[in-house]
């Protein structure tokens, strides 16, 4: 996973960048890996690694949701929070996502960081249980509105989300960005390119990005 990838002012334009990149390529290679992932920053930045081989490859369905359609999703939501672990949600992340393929899976130690990464920036992350189903949700609050930047949850523990997102913060709207298949919101949003991928291995099984639209959410930032 290339990550935080950024080049100071002065030093750009110089290749810099270019050989980092190269020289993360050939190592993954050498070590067996199968594929390089990123999350380009910018919209600009997917022509600028399709020069190194990235292909959009993970997309996301952002929905917006009014303030008024969120209380009502929140309504009998109070009950239900629930403090959990990183390796549980970890685990919970993975038994979501296991069944898609392409989907990239974070083990325990990469949720942990990103859970403190999140918090560190202003964020939270808020999980709910109710009847043995668990859901989380990642949220800030952007500049316009807010960002719930990951959301894993049924129709048992999306109330209680809703509610704790509620309490932090009341903004007019609400940017969810969700899985493409997942079963919230269904058949509402846009789908948007939001992550690529670098094979490392001639062998390496090859997915169908744009039809399968894997995810791989939590990009760590």
């Amino acid at each position: 996973y290339i990550y935080a990838a950024s080049t100071l002012p002065n030093y750009r334009n110089q290749g810099c960048m270019s050989q980092l990149l190269e020289f993360a390529e050939e190592l993954g290679r050498q070590r067996g890996m199968a594929c390089s992932v990123l999350v380009p920053a910018t919209q600009s930045l997917f022509l600028y690694y399709g020069k190194f081989g990235y292909e959009t490859f993970f997309y996301t369905r952002n929905v917006k949701i009014e303030k008024s359609r969120l209380k009502a999703i929140a309504f009998g939501g109070k009950g239900g929070t629930a403090n959990i672990s990183s390796k549980l949600l970890a685990s919970v992340r993975t038994m979501e996502l296991v069944e898609q393929e392409g989907n990239i899976i974070w083990g325990r130690d990469a949720v942990s960081f990103a859970k403190r990464f999140y918090r560190i920036s202003g964020g939270n992350v808020l999980s709910a249980a109710l009847r043995g189903n668990i859901g989380y949700a990642f949220f800030r609050k952007g500049e316009s509105m807010g960002e719930v930047t990951e959301l894993l949850a049924d129709e048992l523990t999306l109330p209680s989300l809703a509610y704790q997102i509620l309490t932090l913060e009341r903004c007019g709207m609400y940017h969810f960005r969700l899985p493409v298949n997942s079963p919230l919101f269904p058949e509402e949003g846009e789908m948007v390119p939001f992550g690529m991928l670098q094979y490392l291995q001639k062998d390496c099984p090859r997915y169908d990005g744009q039809r399968k639209a894997p995810y791989i959410g939590l990009e760590l930032s």
